[in-house]
Formats: C-alpha cells, structure tokens, sequence
C-alpha cells in the first residue's frame, strides 16, 4: 500500500471505527454521528482527486462504515440531520466509485436517497416520514451523481468514455422499475418552492430522460413530465414571472423527452410515419400498426409508436405548447427566453413532420421574438428562425407554416382591432417580424407578402374588412404653428420634420397605434414594388369621396409607400432612402401618378363648393310658427345616448374628416417628393398648392401637416429649406396660386395662400414683388365687388410692404428738441462760448457795400425769362431731383391705388388700407415727392377714418399720423394743429368715459385710465395720440391756448396708476413742451401749490411731476 494511501487510511479509520461503534441510534448518539459524519465529508472534501486518492477498497471500506447506519436502524427512525450526511458523503463518494460500481451497489444507492424523497405512490414504503428539505435537498444532489453521464465531464480520456458507456448499459439495462420511482419522486420535489432543490431535481431528472428511458420508454413518461413542469413553467409569485433559470432546466427536459417520444427518425423507424415517395404508398398505406392505443402507458413494457398514439400525443402537445409557448415570449428573463429559442428551435428540427400541427404554435414566439428590446435575444430568434426556413429538408415546411401564420393573423387582425383585444400587440407584433423575416428573400418568387398585396392577393377581401375596422381623429391636442413672421431661410437643416399622425378610434394604446402603422411600412418594405398594386387600390377607393373609410384607405396607402419607397416620414432631420441602389423607374412612374391625383383632391374640393347653393336669406313676410310648450322639458333626448343618439355634430364630425382627408393626401405628396427627389420639381406647379392651402387653414393639425410636407419636399428636392425651395420656383408658385384666382376657377381662400407665400420667402420676395403686385390689382380689378377676396388681396399687398420694408433700411426720425438739448449739454461750455464771440464779432463787423453800376434806364429784352430758358430750367430741377429705386416705385404704386379703398364698405379692407400706408412710410420717406402727393390726395379720407365707427379703424389712423408726424413732420406741422388735434382731443374724452364702463380698465379709488394690456384698442390709441403730439411739439410753435389745451388733456397720463408706457410717453410729451413753455408746464403740473385753484393741485401726479421737473431743471 502506498505511503499516501496508508496515511489515508489511517484518517479513515480515525473516523469510520467511531461510525461503526455508534451506528446503532441511541440517546447520545446522533450527536456523535452527526460530529463524525462532518469529519468524514470535510475530508472527502479537501481531496484534490478523489478518483485518483480513493482506490475501491477504501471507497468500499468508508460505504461499510457509512450504510451501517441505515442497515442497523429503521430508516424512518433516522433523524434528518443525520441522513442528510450520510447521503452528502454517498455524494462525493459516488463522483469517484461511479465508473467501478456494480448494478447491485448503484441500485442500493438509489434506493436510500428514493426512500429520502416523498413519492407519489400510496403504498410506498417510509411514506410516513416527510424529511426536510435539507435532506431531500442531499438526496437529490446524490441521484443526480449517479444518474448523468460522467463522460461529459472536462478532461475524460477516450478510454473512460467507452467504460462510462458501458456503465451506463449496464444500470440502463434493468433498471426501468426502479426509474419509474425516481422520475416520480424527482416530479414531486420539483413542485417545491426551494430554488436550489428544484433546479438540482430538474438536472437529475434530465438524466433520467437522456441515460434510462431513452427512446424506448420516453413515450411512457413523456405526459407525467409534460403535465408536471407546464405548470411549473407559468408559476408566478404575486406580480413576478418564473424564475429564469427554473424555466431554462424545465424546457430542457421537455425539449429531450419530447424529442426522445416523437421525434422524426424514431416515428419513420418504428412505423408510426409513413416515408410516401409515390402515388402505389399512398394506395398501398395499409392500418398495420393502427390500433387501439393510449397517450402513456405503465413501465414494465415500452408504448409501441403506432399512427394513432402519434396522433393523439400530437394532440396533447398542442394544447399544452400553446398553453406556455407564447406567455414565455414576454418572460423578462433573458435567460428564459433563449431558452424558449433553443427549445423550440430543437422540436421543430427534430420533430418536423410529427409534430406537424404544432409547427405554428412553436414557430410564433420564434417570430415574436425576433423584434425583442434586446439585441442578443432578437438576433438569436432571428439566426434561428433563417436556419429553420433555409434547411435542405424541412425548409419548405416552415415555410408553408409561416405563411399560415401570416394568413390566419390577417384574417384576425380586424377582429382584434374592432374587439379592444389584448391579443392585438402579439398580432401585430407577429406580422411585422413575418414581414421583416420574408423581406430577407424580398427579390424572390415566392415572397408571401409580395403575394398577398400583389394582384392575386385579394386585397378586395382582406383590404374592405381593414378599412371597416380603422377609423381615424385628429388628436386632443393643439400643434404649435411656426413663427410666420420669421423666413424660413433661417431653418436649420437637422431640424426635426414631425407629421402630426392622427388617432385610430378603436385602439386606446399608443403602441399599438405606432405597431398598426409600422405593419404596414414593414409589409410595403417586404412586398417592395409588388405593394405598388395594394397602394393603388387603397388610392383608388379614396378618390371617391371624402368619408371615414377613404381617409383610413389613404392612411394605408401612405404606409404602405413609405414601406415601398423606403422613405419613413418619422425619421430625425432629412428624408433618406437607405437600401435603394439604383432608380426605380415603376416607382417613379407611380409616384407621379400620386402627385398629379392628390393633388386634385383641392380641385375636386372647389368644384363641390362651387356647385353648393348658397343659403338663401329669409323674407321678413315668412311666417314663423311658434310653439307653445306648457310643463317640464322631456329628458328623452338628453338621455339618447350612442346609437340613438342624434348626430346633432355631423358638420363637425364632416370637417373633421376632410381635414384629416387633406393630411393624408399631404403625406402622400411627401412620400411621392422624397421617391423623384430632385425630378419632382417638374411637379411643382401642380404640388405647391395643397400644402400652401392647407397651410393657411385654421386647424391647427392640418397647419402643421402642410409646414412639415414644405419642409419635406424641399429637402426632398436639394433645398436648405421651404423659403429656398418658393424662392427658385417662385413662378411655379405664384402660377399654381394664379390658377385659383380666375373666373373659371375661383377659390376664396387663395388671396390668403397668396399671403402666405409671400411670408414664407421672406426678403426674397422683393425682387419678385413686382409680378405678385401686378396679379394682385389685376385680381383686385376683376373681384372689387367681393369683400373676401379684397380682403386677400389687400393683406398681400401689406405683405410685400412689409417685406420691402424690412429688405431696406428704414429712414431714421427726425431728432426731436429734447434729444438735441440733451446732446447739446454734452458738449464743453468753453467750445459754446468760443463759438458765441465768433459769431458776435462777425455780427458787429460792418458790412462793404458794392458800387452800383448803371447799366441805363432802358432793358435790352423783356421782362421776365423766356420759355426756352424756363423749360430748361425744368429739365434741370428734373434731372437734380432724387430717382427712385425699383422698390420705391413699387411702393409708390401700392400707395396710388391702394388710397381709393379707404372708403370700402369692409372695415377690415379700411383698417388693412391704413396699415398698407402705415408701413409705406419708411420706405418713401427718403423721396418725399413720392409719397406727399398721395397723402395729400387722401388726407380728407384719412381723417374721416379717425371718426370711423369701427375702433380698431381709427387705431390704425392715429398710427398712420404717428408714421407721418415721424417722417415728414415739415409736412404734418399745421395739419395737426387745424386738423388732427381737436379731433384727438374729442377721442381722449370719449375713451376715458369708455374705460370707466369697460371690463378691463385700471380700477383705483380717485382714478381710473387706460387697461391692464398693452395690446387694447384704447392703450393702442392713447400711444398714437401722445407719440403723434410729442413729436408735432418738438418743430411747430403753437400758440399758448393750444398749449395749455395739450397740457390739461394730457395730465391724465402722469397717473401712478396708468399704464406704465402711457407714463413714459405722457413725460416725454412734457418734457418736449418745456423746451417751449416751461412756465406753462410747470404750472400745469401743481406748481402754484396751495395757493393755486384746486385742479392745479393734484396728489396722484405728484411723483411724474417731480421726475419732470427734476429733468427741466
């Protein structure tokens, strides 16, 4: 014996002699056993190899020592903590003794830990006594070391194997009986809620599968481990899903024992598939084998594989694969989940044609999970999935059940839609990953996508039932509109296009919206230019009209196109087409198609509204029946509710659904842009309108959609922005407006599309304003008659001042006196001086007067020049006279015609007339001879427009005096004094008694002036009024009554409650008054005190009077 062996022993014996004198249970005993028991497995521990340290004798000496326990008592009688040590020390014992062992020792073996576990059979013996799970815990670690293959352990020589091979025959060979005990055992404790005792007696029972029952005796065990672990596998504790690792071992035993049952070559092998190769096999198919049969069976003799039982066990496996197979896809364990792939990838190789109405059911989570969050998840259902559809020999099977599952989808698709389902995310979800998997072999055949939406797909079927069930509303929420005021120029090219996209009245959840809408990308995507045809009909049933069901058609088809074209409208910053090689001339060929047929949606649109009656207005002689209702109002219909209800909205729900119309019909001429790219701009005559139109629209949903489709198309076309693309197909533009303002084809709402092309260009416009000035009074000439289309007409011509104005440097106002002696008080003191005794001595300096020469007392010629001399004297002042630029005779051309509507009947037309003159003023002011004229022409009207009824009217005058006053004051001097004042003095009254009555006045207890907003028409006034009197007291003298006129009118702005910009205006108009009259101001303001009368003495004033006076002094 070997040194190392010998002092082995001797560490044995130490322990084993102790054993075997106290194996009989006593009291004090156990104590003693337990002490012993943990010496002995704390030294089987610490070997290093212990197959290699621990020959048989040994092995067989400690077993001799460690079984007397058992041998000498009652195994009932054996405490826990004592048989969870002996069968722990069996354990390690077991790792080295497994490849010498004889059956009658294994068998013993596996009898001591069966008796350790709880068994479902009655008769059993030890079934009274229920261990803890420590020692089942022990006894299960013990079967699963001599029940699994210890050749696949690492580092096993090819000599082992053949012995571990032979072992394994040699327990195999009869040992079923006693397996049929384990298994059952093993199923019992696997419904324990301990974690680490479940995963250990799933791993021995997978043993048991893979090295005892085998092919032979699988089938008899195959529905006890289904019906056992199928519940395990959806277990849930509260709200939390299966542990993943429980789940993961559970599919590994149903994987082997299902593959073991019914796999392929075991059904060929044993008859229960039948190989036909010609039409005599189907003739010659006889019921040899075909007999009663059941599902399982008993042990002691193998189920014979017959077409029946095959039949029936495939039955069971359906209703029990679709029981967990498509809850396990949404487990959130990774760990699951790969092992639901590997499970049901493995069934479906082994198991393809007998298990063939089960391929869908363990295809679904495969699909489904090719769309997971996770990468690694998605990619291996994905590598899985194209392995499963591109095999050699069961390729095309998968492929028939794929197309089932997407057929048997489509057809429910509507009903779950419709019916609020839960199902509806898995559905959806099922087509997309379909879709996405066909798209792999999109250039293909045999595309199951391409079929479905090409012409012998039956869309007229499928497409009405979709069509049935979509029903779409703008969202509860309002779009916030661009800045109109700012170009468009200055729009950053990453600038997110966002579509508003609309809501499906029968799904709540927003992703199942967002799910529904990438279906039909993904299915366009798959199908490519086969899904042209399915566009087309949707299209085609949407130009008939303008309902519900052609708004849902037009929403498929725009999908659909995006899918096709490769052009998603959701995407961040500019359209792309990722994937597309080269043109594709039917794609072009239909996206025009598109462009000119949406396009004539607003055509066909006009052509409605032209064809409706107009309302006619009643007579006052119609007689009016009146009704006399005597008690209480019946609830009836207050209480009609759904379908009885009466559609008392149907206009509303109407206009609702040609917006939405409209939108669609925009996104599909930004699909259709972003396919031609830089070629459709040969389109653009007929494609600028609708989006201009649309963009006017007083819906803020459909305003949105057209900013969006601007943006989209310019970029689509190779501009920076929307104002690029107007401004260098400004013609197109401004023809496709033109075509919807003659007489054949008039729409009302044009003028303002005109206005809105003119914003979005920007300063670009002015060197094209000339043509949109002409159309404008040509239009204005053929329609002076129609209030809403001068209206238009005149908002576009304040647009194209406005844009003039801006493009050129407004003149800069005079300097008033207050601002000259401010800076006058800058300069040195010594500087003024020296300047006033220059001037002095040249004043006193006398003058040299010239002689006189006497020419006679005769002239040579007559009195006074001659015509000659006159005419080019004329010519001269002509020719020395300022010119005008392009743009200020643009200008002055707005301002000629545009004065002979200041007397328009429309006080909207009145007040846009003002404005239009208001905002000519800096342009013309440089050139004074081009716009007094017409001021002076129209001054009678422009005062009578300060009388006008309508208030915002004589707002818009009084700015229109403030703009002259500023610019040609020289001209304005007297003109206030005759002609302005006395009428500004009459409306400072008649607006102070105005705020006492109004709602939004300044309330205080001694005074009340003026509104809380800057921006009423009152506020607006009271500005004009001061800034026009300021600046008119700066340069006219006036006589000292008109003064103190002023003075007293205007004391009422230096309130401490007025507004605070009225204060301001009301100190710079003192102020501009002391330069001329100080005295008068100085009384004005409370200066006399006490000894004053008492409207000179006026508290609330007291702090302005003192900042003005403090800035005079």
């Amino acid at each position: 014996m070997p040194t190392s062996t010998t002092t082995l022993f001797q560490k044995l014996k130490a322990i084993c002699v102790p054993l075997l004198e106290n194996s009989r249970l006593q009291t004090g005993t156990p104590p003693k056993l337990a002490s012993h028991l943990d010496e002995l497995k704390t030294l089987l521990c610490n070997l290093s190899d212990r197959r290699a340290e621990l020959d048989e004798p040994l092995i067989k000496y400690i077993l001799f020592a460690l079984f007397a326990i058992p041998r000498q008592n009652p195994i009932e009688s054996v405490p826990d903590h004592i048989l969870e040590r002996v069968l722990d020390a069996t354990a390690l014992l077991v790792t080295a003794y497994w490849w010498t062992m004889d059956h009658k020792t294994w068998q013993s073996f596996v009898t001591l830990c069966i008796r350790a576990l709880p068994s479902a059979d009655p008769q059993a013996k030890g079934k009274g006594r229920k261990r803890d799970e420590e020692t089942q815990l022990a006894a299960v670690r013990c079967l699963y070391e001599l029940l699994r293959d210890h050749t696949k352990d690492t580092e096993v020589s090819e000599e082992d194997k053949t012995i571990g091979a032979i072992q394994l025959a040699l327990f195999a060979a009869s040992s079923i009986p006693i397996m049929a005990e384990v298994s059952g055992a093993l199923l019992m404790v696997v419904a324990s809620n301990n974690h680490k005792l479940q995963t250990t007696a799933l791993n021995g029972l997978l043993g048991v599968v893979e090295n005892f029952f085998r092919e032979k005796y699988s089938p008899n065990v195959l529905p006890g481990i289904v019906s056992t672990l199928l519940p395990l596998l959806l277990k849930r504790q509260g709200k939390a899903h299966q542990q993943g690792d429980i789940v993961k071992h559970c599919l590994q035993v149903m994987e082997r024992v299902v593959i073991l049952s019914v796999g392929d070559e075991i059904c060929f092998r044993e008859g229960a598939l039948r190989r036909a190769r010609t039409l005599d096999d189907y003739a010659s198919e006889t019921q040899e084998g075909i007999g009663p049969s059941t599902f399982g069976g008993e042990l002691g003799s193998a189920i014979k594989r017959t077409p029946l039982w095959l039949n029936t066990a495939s039955t069971q496996l359906h209703k029990a694969f679709g029981g967990f197979t498509l809850k396990l896809a949404g487990h959130p364990s990774p760990m699951a989940l790969q092992a639901l792939i590997e499970f049901c990838r493995s069934v479906l190789l082994a198991c393809t044609e007998a298990l063939s109405q089960n391929l869908q059911i363990l295809l679904l989570p495969l699909v489904l999970l090719t769309l997971h969050d996770l990468p690694a998840i998605a990619n291996l259902a994905h590598k899985a999935v194209l392995e499963l559809t591109t095999h050699l020999k069961i390729g095309h099977h998968i492929s028939q059940a794929l197309s089932k599952i997407i057929s048997d989808t489509l057809q429910s698709l509507p009903y779950l839609i419709s019916g609020h389902n839960d199902q509806l995310v898995n559905g959806l979800k099922i087509l997309i990953a379909a879709a996405r998997i066909s798209s792999n072999n999109r250039y293909g055949s045999s595309s199951t996508i391409s079929k479905i939406l090409g012409t012998t797909g039956g869309i007229e079927k499928w497409g009405w039932s979709i069509l049935e069930v979509i029903e779409l509303s703008t969202p509860n929420a309002f779009y916030a509109l661009p800045n109109q005021n700012v170009p468009l120029l200055e729009d950053a090219p990453s600038e997110r296009i966002t579509f508003p996209q609309p809501v499906i009245k029968s799904i709540k959840d927003l992703d199942s919206q967002d799910f529904l809408s990438e279906l039909f990308r993904s299915w366009g995507f798959a199908a490519g230019e086969d899904a042209l045809f399915a566009v087309e009909w949707f299209v085609g049933f949407a130009s008939k009209g303008s309902g519900a069901g052609e708004v849902s058609a037009l929403w498929c088809a725009s999908r659909l196109l995006e899918g096709a074209s490769e052009c998603r409208l959701d995407n961040a910053g500019e359209p792309n087409r990722q994937g597309v090689p080269n043109r594709r001339p039917r794609l072009e060929r239909h996206a025009r198609w598109l462009t000119k047929l949406a396009a004539s949606f607003w055509e066909r649109d006009l052509e409605e509204e032209s064809g409706q009656e107009l309302p006619r207005e009643s007579s006052g002689d119609t007689n009016q029946v009146v009704e006399y209702v005597k008690g209480l109002n019946t609830l009836d219909e207050l209480l009609a509710i759904g379908k009885n209800a009466k559609a008392s909205n149907a206009g509303n729900a109407l206009e609702s659904q040609k917006i939405l119309y409209k939108a669609q019909a925009l996104q599909l001429l930004a699909i259709s842009s972003s396919v031609l790219e830089t070629r459709f701009a040969t389109l653009l005559l007929q494609a600028l309108y609708p989006p201009l139109h649309s963009f006017v629209s007083a819906n803020s949903f459909l305003s949105a959609t057209a900013h969006s489709t601007l943006l989209y198309i310019a970029r689509s076309c190779g501009f920076a922005s929307a104002s690029n693309l107007l401004l260098s197909n400004f013609d197109y533009a401004l023809g496709s407006v033109s075509r919807y303002l003659t007489r054949q084809r008039l729409d009302m709402h044009a003028p303002r599309v005109l206005v809105v092309l003119v914003k979005l260009v920007g300063k670009g416009v002015v060197d094209r304003a000339a043509d949109v000035v002409e159309e404008c009074f040509e239009r204005l000439d053929d329609y002076h008659g129609y209030r809403i289309v001068v209206e238009g007409l005149v908002d576009v011509l304040l647009e194209v001042v406005r844009a003039v104005e801006r493009e050129d440097e407004p003149a800069r106002p005079r300097e008033s006196k207050v601002d000259s002696l401010k800076r006058n008080r800058q300069q040195k003191p010594e500087k003024d001086i020296r300047e006033f005794i220059i001037w002095l001595e040249e004043y006193r300096r006398p003058s040299v007067q010239q002689e006189k020469e006497d020419f006679g007392p005769a002239p040579r010629r007559a009195w006074g020049t001659s015509e000659s001399e006159q005419n080019e004297a004329e010519q001269k002042q002509e020719d020395d006279a300022p010119k005008l630029n392009p743009t200020q005779t643009l200008v002055q051309q707005i301002v000629k015609k545009s004065i002979y509507f200041l007397t328009h009947p429309s006080p909207f037309i009145r007040a846009r007339i003002l404005l239009v003159l208001t905002s000519s003023v800096s342009t013309l002011s440089t050139i004074e001879s081009s716009l007094l004229p017409s001021v002076h022409a129209a001054w009678p009207f422009i005062l009578n427009r300060l009388n006008d009824s309508e208030p915002f009217v004589v707002v818009e005058a009084a700015e229109l005096i403030q703009a002259l006053t500023e610019h040609v004051g020289e001209f304005m001097d007297l003109k206030i004094w005759d002609d302005v004042w006395p009428v500004f003095r009459n409306l400072i009254a008649k607006l102070e008694k105005a705020d006492k009555q109004s709602a939004l006045a300044r309330r205080t207890a001694s005074h009340s002036l003026g509104t809380q907003s800057a921006y009423t028409t009152s506020h607006r006034l009271y500005s004009a009024v001061l800034k026009t009197m300021s600046r008119a007291i700066a340069d006219v003298e006036v006589k000292d009554s008109v003064v103190w006129e002023v003075l007293l009118a205007c004391r009422r702005f230096l309130g401490r409650d007025v507004h605070e910009e009225l204060q301001a205006l009301g100190r710079r108009l003192y102020l501009e008054m002391a330069v001329k009259n100080a005295d008068a101001v100085w009384l004005t303001l409370g200066g006399a005190g006490a000894s004053g009368p008492d409207y000179l003495n006026l508290e609330h004033i007291r702090e302005n009077a003192e900042m003005i006076v403090a800035e005079i002094e």
